[in-house]
């Protein structure tokens, strides 16, 4: 995988905010699907993988292929303190954890990059496959957050 595309799509990854937030604030908690998320639960998923992400790089870096365990809002005790957040404060959060991201990956060298996890439902992966795998459900989870601010 080409770290230079990756990070580039991490840089700008979160530039779909922009529409998202041009529905009403009421929309973004709406729930036009009764039993989904809203946009901004969404949004507080994504802000807490962030975390996840972090958490999972320094993992594979410090451990020789650790077990990535596989987070689930079922499994996950510290997503419910970013579904209690209002939108713009997930957005800031979210906002300040991006460039320690990009940051941390930025400064790793070819072997730190080479160093694999193995994910509880991936198998091992990389940390070019782990940031490829954020960035998809990323992406996924944007799109939603859209939808569900536009009522559907």
């Amino acid at each position: 995988m080409d770290k230079t595309a990756l990070l580039q799509r991490l840089e700008s990854g979160l530039s779909a905010l922009e529409l998202i937030l041009k529905a009403p604030p009421e929309a973004l908690d709406a729930h036009p699907i009764p039993e989904k998320w809203s946009a901004r639960q969404n949004l507080a998923h994504l802000g807490r993988f962030h975390e996840v992400f972090l958490a999972r790089l320094e993992q594979i870096l410090a451990e020789d292929n650790p077990r990535l365990v596989s987070r689930t809002p079922e499994n996950d005790p510290d997503l419910a303190g970013w579904m209690e957040l209002p939108t713009l404060e997930i957005i800031r959060r979210m906002q300040a954890l991006r460039p320690k991201i990009l940051e941390r990956l930025r400064g790793l060298s070819d072997a730190e990059s080479a160093r694999t996890g193995v994910h509880a439902l991936f198998g091992p992966v990389n940390i070019g496959e782990l940031l490829e795998h954020f960035l998809v459900h990323e992406g996924h989870h944007l799109y939603v957050a859209l939808q569900r601010s536009r009522g559907h």
